[in-house]
């Protein structure tokens, strides 16, 4: 199946309190190749309470005046959701009635060929049911590996991609339930150490109630069906949403989670998802060698980075309480000293 401009996916856009980076990511969405024709549903939480009121209410006005290619198709819900109940409940919505659709949050910026590259890749997914979703974010460091053509990995990424009704319909949204299928140690490991950031800290903090995201669970549901997500080898999105007002998951600590921003166009090999036989274009789907020891290294340097952080922070608590510790004895008179003034 090849999309046209009479049958191309929707864009699910959603948004919450950031006007600007909204107004952005549409700006840069609407230049996008092939984009001519393409539905738009912009999905708006509601305000958390008065210190969002304002910035949900102009967010709203930017999507409602910007000049769209193609219909548009405005949800703002009538109260706050959360970030994961937001994104499934609007991703859900849409599939409801399509087939396929791209989805991209506010804060992201997508460069010109995205879209085309989302539609070559949903194409692949009617082809091989064994893929799951199709990212644009490679999240690899290119400095360790850089592929020449699209790959595939048991790791999802969320920033910019696309899937279908078939997978989206099947995803078990129990995150606990979900988790405790990791019950063996290499089980733990493997979906631990291919990923960037770890995926067991984000595990256990949506679990513990610390964050509120969607992304784990569709990741870890995905990588317990042996499903495998197709990855553009450029990086085709920029994330600008680092800021307080983010409601989902922070990983600002962690290294190459943006990693160059291309505005090249990946390359979309005709016979990628061949599957005549003896076709020399057709990639088998399973993940190469070459981008798993890419991913373990870039684990391991995250790791690596996150343990200096950690022991300088200790060191630097350490010194602080020691030397407030030492102040106070210089200049605290003891209780034998004060006794003896007082007598005198």
């Amino acid at each position: 199946m090849s999309y046209t401009t009479n049958t191309c996916p929707p864009i699910t856009f959603i948004a919450f309190n950031k006007p600007t980076e909204a107004h952005i990511s549409l700006q840069f969405l609407a230049r996008n190749r092939d984009i001519q024709g393409t539905p738009l549903y912009a999905y708006i939480d509601g305000s958390r309470g008065t210190q969002d009121d304002s910035l949900v209410h102009n967010t709203v006005s930017v999507i409602q005046a910007f000049d769209w290619p193609g219909p548009k198709t405005i949800i703002r819900s009538p109260h706050n959701q959360g970030c994961r109940n937001a994104v499934i409940n609007a991703i859900s919505h849409t599939l409801h009635t399509h087939e396929h659709t791209v989805i991209v949050e506010e804060d992201v910026v997508t460069n010109p060929y995205f879209y085309r590259f989302m539609c070559w890749g949903l194409d692949g997914m009617n082809i091989h049911d064994t893929i799951s979703a199709v990212c644009a974010n490679p999240q690899i460091n290119h400095a360790i590996y850089s592929p020449s053509i699209p790959y595939y990995t048991r790791f999802f990424a969320c920033w910019g991609w696309a899937t279908t009704r078939r997978i989206w319909q099947t995803v078990d949204w129990d995150t606990a339930r979900m988790a405790k299928k990791l019950n063996t140690y290499a089980k733990k490991l493997h979906f631990n150490y291919g990923a960037s950031p770890p995926q067991r800290g984000i595990l256990r903090a949506q679990l513990h109630g610390t964050i509120d995201t969607w992304d784990i669970t569709f990741g870890l549901w995905s990588y317990l069906q042996d499903a495998y997500c197709l990855v553009s080898p450029h990086n085709m999105i920029q994330n600008t949403g680092w800021s307080p007002q983010s409601k989902g998951t922070h990983m600002n600590g962690y290294k190459n989670i943006n990693t160059v921003f291309s505005f090249e166009a990946p390359p979309m090999p005709p016979h990628f998802f061949s599957v005549t036989s003896g076709n020399s274009g057709s990639i088998p789907v399973r993940e190469s060698l070459s981008i798993r020891r890419a991913r373990i290294r870039h684990y391991r340097e995250n790791i690596v980075i996150q343990r200096i952080k950690w022991v300088y922070q200790k060191l630097y608590t350490l010194y602080y309480h020691t030397l407030r510790r030492l102040i106070r004895q210089d200049y605290t008179p003891s209780k034998k000293n004060a006794t003896h003034h007082r007598t005198q």
